[in-house]
């Protein structure tokens, strides 16, 4: 798992480098400025996957957030609220994915 740093978005411009979507998932940092760039550029659909820790207040785990990216689009995913970070580990929010193939992403701040 790959813990993606945010690169800041600018009037002039920001250069993404979209590095391969990691098999084990990847993780970035909770940010209300923060999105993710998920680019598929397979021919069947893929879902990303947002790690939803923590129960809610009756003690039920909270769902996970599932996103469909269709074939040949780009997704943005985000902003991650702090209360997406893990909880018990090191207070990322991690990120999974149905699969790879042809599939790159990264993080920026607006």
């Amino acid at each position: 798992m790959a813990t993606l740093a945010y690169r800041q978005a600018k009037i002039g411009g920001t250069n993404l480098v979209l590095p391969a979507a990691s098999v084990g998932g990847d993780k970035v940092s909770p940010s209300q400025h923060g999105v993710v760039l998920f680019r598929n550029g397979d021919a069947a659909s893929k879902t990303v996957t947002v790690a939803t820790p923590g129960v809610d207040k009756y003690g039920q785990a909270r769902p996970d957030i599932a996103i469909t990216v269709p074939a040949n689009t780009t997704a943005v995913i985000g902003p991650f609220p702090a209360d997406l970070g893990d909880t018990v580990g090191d207070g990322l929010v991690a990120l999974t994915y149905s699969a790879v193939t042809n599939c790159t992403v990264d993080a920026v701040s607006l």
